[in-house]
């Protein structure tokens, strides 16, 4: 049987929820670590440096090599919100714990209301790599990511955000609060927590997001999932591992909500989970599919929906989760 909700998206526009039959999720772990208040000083900003010597950038580019950096892009002339960006080299965010009195990193972008001239609207390509122990404690604010919003023209690529910790309200996710643009080829783990719209990957998604995964553990009371909260996009060959807290409507193991009806629909294709909705023996999958261990270690269980091992995922059969390509073996966590 269908029942049908009705909430509020980013722009105030009502939109309808049909819920589709349950399905059994099949794992139980909790991942990521412990969220630990920060006190402190509030991160300084200096002109933007010379180009970093870590690695080359393209022409029209700005490297950004530092936490500190990553700060600056949207607030400073020099880092634009509608920039090109790549990352030249791993970055450790630790010390994001201690900035602005406990509430940690600010997010890169912003939306008000119907208006899109604070989102980021650029292109941000991690080079395949990663930024580690983010923090962000702000429970009491929306749009909560490293990313808050992005807009129809950006681009989120090739990156991994490893070991966060990011709390919010309403649109709330570890790698964008709130989803315009493109998202592809990036994973995030960790811990995210917030009250309504929350997500491992994304909390409100309005655009594509593909080939992607998320290790994570979210808690929200209404609309979340382990990879999205709400879709009204299209998602694409994607996976997640992890829990999702049992919450008061619509949490579920990938997506939490997605509309199926009206001005604003969601899709969701060749997509699979290996997590539960802790407290509930049924919960909803959208479409995705729920898989045993031996299943997200098999190869054959992602070519067969149309997964590219050539170019975009690898796999060690047996042993481990799908993973990047661009991610190197030192780099990736322990499967």
């Amino acid at each position: 049987m269908k029942t049908r909700t009705f909430l509020r998206n980013l722009a105030g526009v009502a939109i309808a929820i049909s819920i589709l039959a349950p399905v059994t999720a099949c794992l139980e772990t909790t991942v990521g670590p412990v969220f630990e208040h920060a006190l402190s000083h509030e991160p300084q900003f200096t002109e933007r440096p010379e180009t970093p010597a870590a690695e080359s950038i393209p022409a029209g580019a700005i490297g950004i090599a530092t936490v500190m950096q990553l700060q600056q892009i949207g607030k400073h002339p020099g880092y634009p919100r509608d920039g090109h960006y790549v990352l030249t080299q791993d970055i450790d965010a630790s010390a994001t714990a201690n900035w602005n009195n406990g509430k940690g990193f600010e997010p890169v972008g912003m939306r008000e209301r119907g208006q899109w001239n604070t989102a980021f609207d650029g292109v941000f390509d991690g080079r395949g790599h990663v930024i580690t122990a983010l923090t962000i404690n702000r429970p009491d604010e929306d749009l909560v990511g490293l990313f808050g919003a992005i807009g129809r023209n950006s681009v989120i690529k090739r990156v991994g955000l490893r070991d966060a910790n990011v709390a919010g309200q309403s649109a709330v996710a570890l790698l964008v609060a709130y989803n315009g643009g493109h998202v592809k080829e990036s994973y995030a783990t960790g811990r995210v927590r917030g009250e309504n719209t929350v997500g491992g990957l994304v909390g409100s998604n309005g655009g594509p997001v593909s080939d992607v995964y998320a290790l994570v553990s979210v808690d929200g009371a209404w609309h979340s999932g382990g990879l999205v909260g709400t879709n009204g996009g299209e998602i694409i060959r994607c996976f997640v591992v992890g829990t999702v807290a049992e919450g008061e409507v619509n949490n579920n193991p990938l997506v939490g909500d997605m509309p199926d009806s009206g001005d604003v629909m969601g899709s969701l294709e060749h997509c699979f989970h290996h997590s539960s909705v802790t407290g509930h023996e049924d919960s909803y999958s959208w479409g995705s599919v729920a898989c045993t261990t031996a299943e997200m270690q098999t190869r054959k269980t992602f070519t067969e929906a149309g997964w590219d091992f050539d170019e975009v995922w690898a796999i060690d059969e047996g042993e481990s989760y799908p993973y990047l390509r661009w991610e190197s073996r030192s780099r990736r966590d322990t499967r």
